[in-house]
């Protein structure tokens, strides 16, 4: 729709506030989906949201509470997978857990490869078909590193390759 006219419009479903509902968002087919990162003192959780009604179809809540983790801090919809991430899981080297947006389930946790403390794995995350890609901004004393998990089949994805951070610039 060109128009500009608003469709929809999502609330918190909780209103406590200092949960920042709304940052991020994701939106694939007919699901939003919407990150909260700061619910519960920043333990976090997400949001699933039909696009057409504005029903909340699923809550997605931290795996692993208690703990400031930020669980929400990042989220990606593609079909029937929704990928959310939590930087500060494990002293800030981080993680990310997939779901299925249908019933809700932990589909996989994906655990930072190379785990070191502020290394913010999760911090990003991206979802097409069924590969995931997983950023690590602050790995290697922040010169960053990507990761991608890659499936053929309609099972959980497996790591296929990780993707160093830029080369430093020569003189």
């Amino acid at each position: 729709v060109s128009t500009g006219s608003l469709l929809q419009s999502f609330l918190n479903p909780n209103h406590p506030g200092y949960d920042y509902f709304g940052s991020p968002v994701a939106l694939s087919g007919n699901n939003a989906l919407i990150g909260s990162y700061g619910k519960n003192n920043y333990s976090g959780a997400a949001y699933l949201y039909d696009v057409s009604t504005g029903s909340l179809l699923q809550s997605f809540l931290n795996p692993n509470p208690p703990g400031s983790d930020y669980f929400g801090i990042s989220v990606a919809l593609s079909g029937n997978n929704a990928l959310i991430g939590a930087l500060g899981e494990d002293n800030y080297s981080g993680a990310a857990y997939l779901y299925d947006v249908s019933t809700g389930g932990l589909l996989q946790s994906f655990l930072n490869p190379t785990p070191a403390s502020s290394d913010y794995f999760g911090g990003p995350v991206a979802l097409s078909g069924n590969n995931a890609l997983i950023g690590a901004l602050g790995e290697n004393t922040a010169s960053g590193a990507a990761y991608l998990y890659a499936s053929t089949s309609s099972s959980p994805p497996t790591q296929a390759q990780s993707v160093p951070g830029p080369l430093p610039l020569l003189g």
